[in-house]
């Protein structure tokens, strides 16, 4: 669906195809950095309450 509403927006004459695929790739990077900082945090948390746990 983005990629139909992006391609629309160039086609319009809105934006030019280098915005649109700046702006993909901007969230892009984004998710991706989200994403590896939520997987660190949950490897972290379990980490350290799996210690807590077993009374260590």
């Amino acid at each position: 669906m983005s990629g139909l509403v992006a391609s629309s927006r160039v086609y319009l004459g809105v934006h030019r195809a280098t915005d649109v695929t700046a702006g993909f790739a901007l969230g892009a990077a984004s998710a991706l950095t989200l994403i590896t900082a939520d997987l660190g945090h949950r490897m972290w948390t379990r980490r350290h309450h799996a210690g807590g746990a077993n009374g260590s």
